[in-house]
């Protein structure tokens, strides 16, 4: 959908995080106001039985990285 409309094929409705290059250099725009923008929340679940240390080591980095400042 980016792509689509960085080559002017249309509008996209994507997350805020994964535009931000393109909204700052004004290579795309914002367009509608504010009742278009929506919360996203990204839950991430795995399963408790596997226990290789990468998945481990994976969990450890994302809860980290999920802490608020």
């Amino acid at each position: 959908l980016k792509s689509m409309a960085l080559e002017g094929l249309g509008i996209a409705w994507v997350p805020h995080l994964s535009v931000r290059a393109e909204l700052a250099r004004g290579e795309l725009v914002v367009c509608g106001g504010t009742q278009w923008h929506v919360p996203l929340e990204i839950r991430l679940y795995r399963c408790a039985l596997v226990r290789k240390a990468n998945v481990r080591l994976l969990w450890r980095k994302l809860e980290s990285a999920a802490q608020p400042e």
